[in-house]
């Protein structure tokens, strides 16, 4: 399908059209179908008579137009697209086209009359074959390449820019941007892009505000002229995030990986002098003692009755010494590897982090590349211990950018006002034929907020019914849970494609593979938890996972990192959803039920549990009451 604007908001609606539409939906759907087919084979000439005729379809329906609208406003139609668009330019400005066809009216646009734009030009004259890359912020979209809406964040705020690309060299002119409380910017951010090759250009702009990615571009710059797609939070839901103590971004450069970390009131950028295959080994040795140590809680779980998560202290000091010991290392060959700007950067993360009270921590990358929360900041072996642990310790997100996903999530607030939407996925073999109760109590967790009116719950235990769910044709949830069995990578297959979920038995199931052919995005988009084994297992030397493959079509996925024991699988979800039901952020959410476990049981297996997702993201309102529970000691000492 063209990835024009309006056309992936349609795609994302489709399946919420029936009930937007109503009685009209039967006749308008082959209408609407036909439409959208003339518009993806648009020739350019053809482009802007078709759209409209396409937009004036729902132009009668309000809550379609509604939501449409914000697809439009700020947007170009891309170069290829536009009939009479030029070299030099990013086409016409979809607004146009928008408020031709009604879809767009006064009512609609940007009430607070700024945009966050960007602008690329030549550099010629002074620096032969480079552009001149800027943004700021304008009262009107105008021919800018690209304008996302802005509105009132409280200014005035700076924004920090980071730019990045693997096509060019970019250089660094002014890397902050002041929003006013009114008005346009009085400065810019400004870059200037020098390709390394022929052929366009491909740039990652990030936007933060007190270290909260809000915002971030992707720019094309070519012969064709000037192309963006702006992705990232609304006007409202900028406002709402929290203040991020420390922010760490790896981001991809021309001769490799670049690391940028701000906190602490400074910013340092830095070459990461490790490569895609180092990263993958250090993952696999932070993730070692994870394994072992699910291996040694799987030696209870058969038992009947499960004595519980409870650890005994020798395996609890012996397993969590190894764990405090690995993430030490994986934070030596980070920062501690002969790189003195790198080494002052990693001794001043640690005094941050070494504070008593939570800090909130986020990592932006362009891909998965490491179970950060497992990383022990410590610059010396004898100082690791488990409760410097950062996934223990700290409230720790991973915001993965991704630049073709068919969904951007734009709020962090899930709206509960009319309830929510459940679609649970179970392998009832787990329960071994009535043997144990897991799956069943699982079920009644859920059954239990249907009774009181609070979920709409849809139960799946067939490959069939699940597969479907996951390719993007069930029904709209804000939470997609599944418990089943997962092989993340099966050693006697040729590549991570062979990853299967099975929800029926314990052998075969839904390929990733098979998902990654046809699935499309969620609709909701909801929070994808996947309570299965190495569901959120990642290589810096592989584009395909589970993980990335749920990313660009979901809200967010919350996962575990290796083999994880069915018991305490379903104790440490059970924990979890009471927490994120009752109105806590889902970083917090994901941080206390380890920490629960760590101080209640002395298991630090919560640890297995890696979150992908803004943990700022909460229902919102709250749909159940925290249960008590007993005031947690602190974590012990390994």
């Amino acid at each position: 399908m063209n990835p024009d604007p309006a056309l992936v908001e349609l795609t994302d609606l489709w399946y919420r059209l029936p009930g937007l539409v109503g009685d009209a939906w039967p006749e308008l759907r082959p209408r609407l179908l036909a439409a959208v087919e003339e518009v993806a084979t648009a020739p350019p000439e053809e482009y802007e008579r078709r759209a409209r005729a396409l937009l004036g379809l729902l132009r009668g329906h309000a809550e379609v137009r509604r939501r449409l609208a914000p697809a439009l406003i700020g947007r170009t139609i891309p170069t290829d697209r536009s009939a009479d668009s030029g070299a030099g330019t990013g086409g016409r400005p979809a607004l146009e086209l928008a408020r031709r066809a009604g879809i767009v009216l006064p009512g609609d646009e940007n009430p607070a009359g700024r945009w966050l734009t960007a602008e690329a030009e030549s550099a010629e004259a002074e620096h032969p074959g480079s552009w001149s890359l800027a943004f700021a912020v304008a009262e009107a979209p105008g021919r800018a390449a690209a304008a996302a809406p802005l509105g009132d964040l409280g200014g005035p705020v700076t924004l920090t820019v980071e730019v990045a690309s693997t096509d060019a060299q970019v250089d660094v002119r002014t890397d902050t941007l002041t929003v006013p409380r009114q008005g346009p910017s009085p400065d810019r951010a400004h870059f200037l892009v020098t390709p390394a090759r022929s052929g366009p250009v491909q740039v990652l702009a990030l936007f933060r505000r007190d270290g909260n990615l809000v915002q971030w571009m992707t720019v094309n710059l070519g012969e064709q002229g000037v192309r963006a797609r702006t992705q990232g939070l609304t006007r409202t839901a900028a406002t709402e995030v929290r203040e991020r103590g420390l922010t760490i971004q790896v981001l991809r450069g021309l001769t490799g990986h670049q690391l940028v970390v701000s906190g602490f009131g400074q910013a340092c950028r830095a070459a990461l002098t490790l490569k895609d295959r180092d990263l993958d080994d250090i993952a696999r040795q932070v993730r070692e003692p994870l394994r072992a140590l699910a291996d040694a809680c799987a030696r209870t779980s058969d038992t009947s009755p499960w004595p519980g998560p409870s650890l005994a202290e020798d395996v609890f000091e012996r397993h969590t010494r190894l764990l405090a010991e690995a993430g030490c290392r994986m934070f030596r060959r980070l920062f501690f590897d002969g790189d003195a700007q790198l080494e002052a950067v990693g001794r001043q993360i640690e005094r941050y982090l070494a504070a008593d009270a939570p800090r909130s921590v986020q990592f932006i990358t362009e891909e998965p590349l490491l179970p950060w929360h497992l990383m022990c900041p410590v610059e010396h072996l004898r100082d690791a211990d488990v409760r410097h642990i950062l996934g223990l310790r700290h409230e720790v997100d991973c915001v993965p950018l991704v630049p073709n996903a068919t969904r951007a999530v734009t709020e962090v607030a899930i709206d509960t006002g009319p309830g929510v939407n459940v679609t649970l996925g179970l392998n009832r073999s787990i329960d071994r034929g009535g043997e144990r109760d897991l799956v069943a109590k699982q079920e009644a967790y859920w059954r239990g907020y249907v009774e009181k009116g609070l979920v709409g719950l849809t139960v799946q235990d067939e490959h069939r019914s699940v597969l479907e769910t996951l390719c993007g044709y069930g029904s709209p949830a804000e939470i997609v849970y599944l418990y089943c069995h997962a092989t993340a990578h099966d050693p006697d297959d040729d590549g991570p494609e062979h990853a299967r979920l099975t929800v029926e038995g314990t052998d075969g199931g839904i390929l990733l593979r098979s998902l990654h052919d046809s699935g499309g995005a969620l609709p909701g988009p909801p929070v994808i938890v996947l309570n299965a084994c190495g569901t959120t297992f990642a290589s810096s030397l592989s584009t395909l996972s589970f993980l990335t493959h749920f990313l660009a079509r979901s809200r967010g996925v919350l996962g575990t990192e290796a083999d994880i024991p069915a018991p305490f699988a379903a104790a440490w979800a059970t924990a979890f959803f009471d927490r994120l039901l009752a109105g806590e952020r889902i970083g917090a959410a994901v941080r206390a039920t380890r920490e629960h476990f760590v101080t209640e049981h002395r298991n630090p297996l919560g640890l297995l549990y890696a979150l992908y997702c803004n943990g700022d993201t909460v229902l919102r309102p709250a749909i159940g009451p925290l249960p008590e529970r007993p005031v947690s000691a602190p974590v012990p000492a390994s």
